[in-house]
């Protein structure tokens, strides 16, 4: 019975823990603006899934205005410390071109650095990418 009741308090946790339970509304009411402030905290100090989730916040105009190059620099930061995910995300944004000018290149370096660490569909379009520019 105490268990059931510590996990419900949203208080409890990391700062990362309790902004994924208020982003994704785990026995608390979904609330971006609260996420918001707890990813914040954690990216802060340096964690990649923290800084990956806020460029996601931005690109998305969840709880924040949208800010596509306030994402970006999200993204980099969790780039630099070969978070997959924003590697990726990076590469789609260069790729599409939608939020972005379409840059191949850049595409490019952000899915092989991807898939280096280990993500199939970075190396999907690593070749599609190579096979389209030879």
């Amino acid at each position: 019975m105490v268990l059931a009741i510590i996990w419900y308090f949203p208080n409890r946790g990391t700062p990362f823990e309790i902004g994924c339970k208020y982003y994704f509304g785990k026995n608390v009411p979904v609330n971006y603006g609260k996420a918001k402030n707890y990813f914040k905290k954690s990216a802060d100090t340096g964690f990649a899934p923290a800084q990956y989730n806020l460029g996601i916040m931005y690109l998305n105009n969840q709880g924040v205005e949208k800010n596509v190059q306030t994402a970006i620099s999200y993204f980099m930061l969790a780039s630099d410390q070969n978070y997959t995910n924003a590697q990726v995300q990076l590469g789609n944004l260069y790729f599409n071109g939608k939020e972005l000018p379409k840059n191949l290149d850049r595409a490019l370096s952000f899915y092989k650095s991807a898939c280096k660490n280990g993500s199939q569909d970075a190396c999907n379009m690593v070749k599609h990418i190579e096979e389209k520019i030879k």
